[in-house]
């Protein structure tokens, strides 16, 4: 099963520019560290950014239990790293604007790293001044 948290965003379809300051503002907001980050723009009306994490990071910001049950589970060692997806998407040409950001659990490492992920859409959250929406 999996599950998500969703930000609304109050654009008629997606800021690139305003994507791309959040995403390198929140990257320096991250332990400091070599990571990798990739941010991708595959249409105009959804980006998406992957965010290198670390296991000493997911244990720190860890929201469901220990984490080290799963990290022995998939043979995740204290020095391998894993990558977190933010998906961030628009329905154009709608009143209400529909666009938001998400992380959900059943993409790339959000399940392992679910921690990691919620602090990442948290920072973001802060960064576009919007919570996250019941669901």
């Amino acid at each position: 099963m999996s599950w998500s948290l969703v930000y609304k965003l109050p654009w008629q379809g997606l800021d690139r520019a305003k994507i791309e300051t959040a995403v390198e503002t929140v990257r320096g907001q991250m332990p400091e560290r070599d990571r990798r980050s990739e941010l991708s723009f595959p249409n105009s009306r959804t980006a998406v950014w992957h965010l290198e994490v670390f296991p000493d990071e997911e244990r720190r910001w860890s929201v469901l239990g220990d984490p080290d049950t799963m990290f022995r589970q998939y043979e995740i060692e204290d020095d391998d790293s894993l990558f977190i997806t933010i998906h961030f998407h628009s329905v154009p040409d709608v009143t209400p604007p529909d666009s938001w950001f998400e992380f959900d659990t059943s993409q790339s490492a959000n399940r392992l790293m679910n921690g990691c992920a919620v602090h990442v859409v948290q920072l973001l959250g802060l960064h576009f001044g919007v919570s996250c929406e019941p669901g």
